[in-house]
């Protein structure tokens, strides 16, 4: 199978899938990931308008504020806000309680730009070896 180390099979396309791990509970994870899919298509929604107003170019350059309920940001921190960016694929994801609907604002970044992973990041700069680099890609760089 494709678990399987160097194994020599004439094409990947009769390889063996994998077996599902029956100890996982898949299925109690759906609500969470219905929700957090949810706020990201909320995201992009608004970060639609914004690229259609030339206020961005990407959503790389977006900082994205989440207007939500205990329960909502309860879903977001136990997910991770880094990871919720990266799944969003903006610079940044900040939350804010609201004891109403969640909302969603973005504006671009004020962060400067990585030359390597082109993301928008505070760390940018902080490095005086590597200003033009994130700390994340300084330490890709320096440890290869």
């Amino acid at each position: 199978g494709l678990n399987s180390p160097l194994q020599q099979i004439e094409s990947v396309h009769i390889a063996e899938m994998p077996k599902v791990d029956d100890s996982i509970d898949f299925r109690s994870a759906e609500p969470r990931w219905q929700k957090l899919m949810g706020l990201r298509d909320e995201v992009l929604r608004v970060l639609e308008g914004l690229r259609q107003e030339k206020k961005i170019a990407s959503n790389q350059q977006a900082c994205v504020t989440i207007c939500c309920d205990d329960e909502d940001a309860g879903v977001l921190n136990e997910f991770g806000l880094e990871q919720f960016a990266a799944l969003c694929i903006v610079s940044e994801v900040k939350l804010q309680k609201a004891s109403g609907e969640t909302t969603v604002a973005a504006q671009k970044s004020s962060y400067n730009k990585c030359q390597r992973c082109w993301n928008y990041w505070p760390s940018v700069g902080a490095d005086s070896e590597h200003p033009d680099l994130c700390k994340r890609c300084v330490k890709v760089i320096t440890s290869a």
